[in-house]
């Protein structure tokens, strides 16, 4: 009888437990990373993202005032650490520049140079970018919103530097 009566109390519990969960508010879905290009724009520097999928760590092109310097954070296309003074070339439209490669924590580089009218230039015209390192690369998909006009108008104002004609 006891036994019975521990089974009974156990089930009550049981169907307590699971009355509670089906009460319980839903869970918030988890922020949204936002997938194709996104703009940034920060008093100091402005930037622009480009995300092929959730899950993509993504490549960011960025203008900062203080140094006037652009840079663009990719994966490392070859998984390899650059070694000091090594380049990689970036495409922007079809302009191609020689920027210094730095290694930016796990399984990324950071390729970066002083801002230029050529640079400035090329990034009104640019509608995806490509970094290339050694044997590898990485690109970004098509800008169809403007995303790198705005971007480029942006660090002219940030630079007070004019693109090249």
């Amino acid at each position: 009888m006891n036994r019975l009566l521990a089974v009974g109390v156990l089930l009550l519990a049981l169907v307590g437990c699971q009355r509670h969960d089906a009460d319980a508010p839903p869970e918030a879905p988890a922020a949204d990373v936002a997938v194709g290009w996104q703009l940034t724009d920060l008093p100091e520097e402005t930037s622009i993202t480009y995300r092929d999928s959730v899950d993509a760590p993504g490549v960011t092109l960025t203008c900062t005032r203080a140094d006037k310097v652009f840079s663009m954070r990719a994966p490392n296309p070859v998984e390899i650490a650059p070694i000091e003074r090594e380049t990689a070339t970036i495409t922007l439209g079809y302009e191609t520049f020689v920027l210094a490669v730095a290694q930016e924590g796990e399984g990324a580089l950071l390729a970066s140079a002083p801002v230029a009218p050529q640079l400035l230039r090329a990034l009104t015209d640019a509608k995806s970018a490509r970094l290339g390192f050694r044997d590898g690369f990485i690109e970004t998909g098509v800008d169809t919103d403007g995303v790198f006009l705005a971007f480029s108008k942006r660090c002219e104002a940030l630079t007070a530097m004019d693109p090249a004609p």
